[in-house]
């Protein structure tokens, strides 16, 4: 009897530690998936952001606002015009990084005569939210 109870202790004891190392085998095995899971998707965010698919806040507008790094937001797109700003006749410093700002300017200098100009010159990053 006290043979048989022994060898009930032996296989609860190590159906028990099988029973651990089964949930920390799935808590190792879980957490690398999710690792996985979250590398991927923050592969396909940066994927996405540069296909323009976010809309641009004005947050996110105002960061670009220097001559070495000039966003500008017309018609509710917003659009990186860097490399035009040497080629125009006047300084457009001063309205990189806005939205309004720069339409009202663009409107009340040009009306819709330049808007394709803009178009071609300027690089599409996204819709302006």
């Amino acid at each position: 009897m006290k043979k048989i109870l022994f060898i009930f202790l032996i296989l609860f004891i190590l159906g028990c530690q099988q029973t651990q190392l089964e949930k920390e085998t799935k808590t190792v095995e879980k957490v690398a998936i999710e690792e996985k899971i979250e590398k991927e998707a923050g592969a396909l965010r940066v994927v996405v952001e540069e296909k323009g698919e976010f809309p641009i806040n004005q947050v996110e507008l105002s960061k670009h606002s220097t001559d070495k790094d000039c966003w500008i937001a017309y018609a509710g797109n917003v659009y990186d015009i860097t490399e035009y700003l040497p080629k125009h006749k006047s300084s457009l410093v001063n309205f990189c990084g806005t939205s309004s700002d720069f339409e009202n300017a663009f409107i009340k200098k040009h009306g819709s005569f330049k808007v394709e100009k803009l178009l071609q010159e300027g690089e599409f990053k996204g819709e302006f939210e």
